[in-house]
């Protein structure tokens, strides 16, 4: 998002896709309801709501340490962002490429030549 612009995102996934449709109930602001989840006797369709506006859900969600914080029950997932690894030569290369005029010429040559 453009700095200063106070719009926020956020990345959602359906914990189950195989089996639960998510939507927008487009009624109401805020719930999401997921549809077809199937109960493990009666293989009956279900329909059930959660509503994460307004509040701070994501907020709280958006903090935890895990790339994954459920939300709705565990029915959706907040992926979070979190920090890589990075070896020396995958750091040196992304630095060359971003900072140093011709700098993929560079990568370029080093890989031919060693």
């Amino acid at each position: 998002m453009p700095a200063g612009s106070g719009a926020v995102a956020y990345h959602l996934e359906n914990a189950d896709p195989l089996h639960q449709q998510i939507t927008l109930d487009a009624t109401a602001p805020g719930p999401v309801a997921d549809h077809g989840q199937r109960g493990q006797r009666s293989g009956a369709a279900t329909t059930s709501a959660c509503s994460f506006w307004p509040g701070t859900v994501f907020e709280q969600a958006a903090r935890a340490s895990a790339a994954y914080a459920p939300l709705c029950g565990g029915r959706l997932l907040l992926r979070n962002p979190v920090p890589g690894h990075r070896s020396t030569l995958e750091a040196t290369t992304e630095f060359l490429r971003d900072h140093v005029w011709r700098g993929e010429q560079v990568v370029g040559f080093v890989k031919r030549e060693f």
